[in-house]
């Protein structure tokens, strides 16, 4: 967001933010303001225009027979005689401030970035450590939980029968499908996999964002 007398200076303000920002959004706000003590506002007088009015008037007024009454009040009322000029150009010691300022905020910012991305990757590998915990737990408790349900679905099975020899290779069957079912090793895998990967991510001073959102989305 930069004033109308930067607008040239876009381009390498951008690439000095690319340079440095890999993903993300950046704003960049500018304000020049003008000293009071500066010598930026001219004022222009046509002093050829002036004279030609003063001449031209006179002899309107020879021609007419009327009073000479010219005065200043009178000429400086004239359409075109004075300009008022803002001298806007920016001058090469002026862009060197812009640039050096606009990159001083550059690293200051980064530096900030960098101080809370160390924060917040400590809080996210404190977490991940836990979450790996709970399934270390959860896989220790796996083979005790389909035991259980294995015996709860023999128990089942033989109760639904008709009185009658109930085909043991059949109930192992079934309690072996039902166990698969049931059974979450494949979500412990993927999980302790995921966490493995999302450690190594905020181990890299790469930018991993993307891969991030994923992997935070699969842990969920």
């Amino acid at each position: 967001h930069l004033p109308r007398e930067y607008n040239s200076f876009e381009g390498e303000i951008k690439k000095m933010i690319s340079n440095l920002f890999g993903r993300g959004t950046v704003d960049v706000y500018c304000a020049r303001k003008i000293r009071a003590s500066a010598k930026q506002v001219a004022l222009e007088i046509n002093e050829d225009v002036a004279k030609l009015y003063v001449k031209s008037l006179k002899s309107l007024a020879k021609k007419l027979d009327l009073k000479d009454n010219l005065s200043l009040d009178i000429i400086v009322k004239l359409p075109e005689l004075m300009t008022l000029k803002i001298q806007d150009k920016v001058t090469p010691q002026e862009k060197q401030k812009l640039m050096g300022l606009v990159e001083k905020s550059l690293k200051l910012c980064d530096t900030e970035r960098i101080r809370e991305a160390k924060a917040l990757s400590e809080d996210i590998r404190k977490n991940l450590v836990k979450l790996q915990n709970f399934v270390d737990q959860c896989e220790k408790l796996r083979e005790q939980v389909n035991g259980e349900l294995a015996k709860k679905f023999e128990e089942r099975l033989k109760n639904l029968g008709t009185g009658s020899e109930v085909d043991p290779v059949r109930i192992a069957q079934e309690v072996m499908i039902q166990i698969d079912r049931s059974d979450i090793n494949e979500e412990l895998s993927r999980l302790a996999e995921h966490i493995q990967a999302y450690l190594k991510l905020i181990s890299d001073s790469k930018s991993y964002g993307k891969k991030m959102d994923f992997y935070a989305q699969e842990l969920l």
